[in-house]
């Protein structure tokens, strides 16, 4: 019964763990425009995963797996690259050289990038964890029972 516990345990696990290093990344490099640009990553991560989830169960797209694959190589590599553009803004000699107006320009690019690996993770990993209730439904015991009430239980609670 504690099975989709375990499951959806799992996989919110390392996303959550990934997450929480970029949200913690953003909020020491970038104070104010971090904060937004990571939620708006994220948000748009669990719309577009949830727009997805459902296209996927509903329509029944083959080799889905490409998708998430590239998002993963999406994912990675803005990450790469924002991490690269932070370490040559922290350094004295570049910064000296860039006026103002570039500096900003480079940070919202940065930004920018690091919201893009936020959408991806977020994207891949998201929407098998919304069809779990459609397992649960697609189960012989009904909507009312109390299996079923347990089972939605063990989705919600590590989703929190």
């Amino acid at each position: 019964m504690l099975k989709y516990l375990i499951e959806v345990a799992n996989s919110v696990f390392a996303l959550a763990i990934l997450l929480g290093f970029i949200v913690a990344y953003l909020r020491v490099f970038y104070k104010t425009w971090g904060k937004r640009i990571g939620l708006i990553g994220l948000c748009s991560g669990l719309l577009g995963s949830f727009i997805w989830c459902m296209i996927i169960n509903n329509f029944r797209v083959r080799n889905s797996w490409r998708i998430g694959m590239s998002f993963n190589f999406i994912a990675f590599f803005s990450v790469i690259i924002g991490i690269i553009l932070t370490i040559l803004l922290k350094i004295n000699k570049i910064k000296d050289r860039l006026k103002p107006k570039a500096i900003f320009v480079i940070e919202i690019i940065t930004e920018s990038f690091i919201a893009l690996s936020m959408f991806s993770f977020m994207f891949n990993s998201m929407n098998t964890i919304w069809f779990y209730p459609a397992l649960f439904y697609k189960a012989d015991v009904g909507i009312l029972s109390s299996e079923y009430l347990l089972n939605l239980f063990d989705f919600y609670f590590p989703l929190l």
